[in-house]
Formats: C-alpha cells, structure tokens, sequence
C-alpha cells in the first residue's frame, strides 16, 4: 500500500482533509502544487472505497469498477470529471475526481 499510496501522492499531492464519508468510503481532499506555478493551487477529491461487511471479493470489485466506468463516461460542464480509478495495496480502490468546493448538492439544494 506504501509505494501506491506515493504514487497517488505523486500524481495528485498530499492529503489535507477528510471532505466526506458514508457507508461505501470515504472522500479526502489532496493538494498539489502546479510545477509551472507554484502560486496556482489544485485541488483533487480521492473517494476510497470500502468493503462492506457482507461484500465478497467480486461484488466489492464489481461495485468499484461500475461507478468509475459510469463516472468517467458522463462528460458535462455540471459534472464533476472522474480522472482514473488507482489500486491501494492488494484490496482496495481509490477515485480521483475533479474537486469542487461549497458542500454537496444535498445541503445547497436544502
């Protein structure tokens, strides 16, 4: 998990906060700095997938690999962009997606 976990560091910068969690994972906040500008921030959403207590192998794979393949097929300016689904240690998934700031949609149509 060490050597994924730097890759993911590499390509999307150091994790600074836990944005949200529910019952299929978690979503963290990373920061990279641009190479060509430093000054100019990006900011990515990780979403870690969990195994459920009852989910076999296959159906936690299963599961995964169906929301990255939908996610990454929907291409809208209101969308958030789904960039690639990366392995963590021998069991686990990880998203990246598009970060976008002010809440979830639940809480700004509410």
């Amino acid at each position: 998990a060490g050597e994924n976990m730097a890759l993911i560091a590499q390509k999307y910068g150091d994790i600074c906060d836990i944005v949200g969690h529910g019952s299929s994972g978690i979503v963290v906040l990373s920061h990279k700095a641009q190479e060509w500008n430093p000054n100019i921030p990006r900011f990515y959403a990780l979403k870690v997938f969990c195994h459920g207590p009852e989910s076999s192998e296959i159906a936690y794979r299963r599961r995964v690999e169906s929301e990255f393949y939908i996610s990454s097929s929907l291409q809208h300016q209101n969308i958030v962009r789904t960039f690639e689904l990366l392995r963590i240690g021998n069991d686990s998934f990880c998203e990246c997606l598009e970060y976008c700031s002010g809440g979830d949609l639940h809480s700004l149509v509410v």
